[in-house]
């Protein structure tokens, strides 16, 4: 059996008085443009409606999305596996046999080339000096993404590419 390695990444805590004045301030708001939007006619404020449900859907969604999820990194046997997590629900989003990576170099170190068409970001903070950049080959088509790992998951990364080269 091969490596078994598991780092999981949480967004720091968000101040509960930060986001109880951002969803009370946001739903002020949606209720002034409301209010405004009515004295147009009823179509207008009907569409008005609309939107502002639109809208408060997204500021939802972006909070559960950005503040409320983690990241769980997995190397099982010869397999990386990068999820996102919200709440007991895992979202496998890659799951990279070790022997199609092809490089994994420091972020700072890396130099994009005119073929990789998206950078896949799994990390949480902007501090670059920790992030890696794992570059692979999935159905004949190089894809890079850029995660977080700590020392402990980097070194059995490593030590597992160094065993699949």
């Amino acid at each position: 059996m091969g490596k078994l390695c598991r780092q999981s990444l949480k967004h720091e805590k968000m101040d509960f008085w930060k986001m109880g004045l951002t969803l009370i301030g946001t739903i002020i708001l949606m209720n002034f443009v409301m209010g405004w939007a009515i004295q147009f006619g009823p179509v207008i404020g009907s569409l008005a409606a609309v939107g502002v449900l639109g809208l408060g859907t997204a500021i939802c969604f972006r909070f559960i999305y950005k503040y409320l999820s983690k990241f769980d990194y997995r190397l099982i046997g010869t397999e990386l596996i990068l999820e996102r997590a919200f709440g007991r629900a895992n979202h496998v989003i890659y799951s990279i046999e070790l022997d199609q990576i092809e490089a994994l170099t420091p972020y700072n170190e890396f130099e994009s080339a005119s073929r990789i068409k998206k950078l896949h970001k799994f990390v949480l903070n902007r501090d670059t000096s920790k992030w890696f950049v794992v570059s692979y080959k999935d159905e004949d088509e190089s894809k890079t993404l850029v995660f977080e790992p700590d020392q402990t998951f980097l070194s059995g990364l490593t030590s597992s590419l160094g065993k699949a080269v």
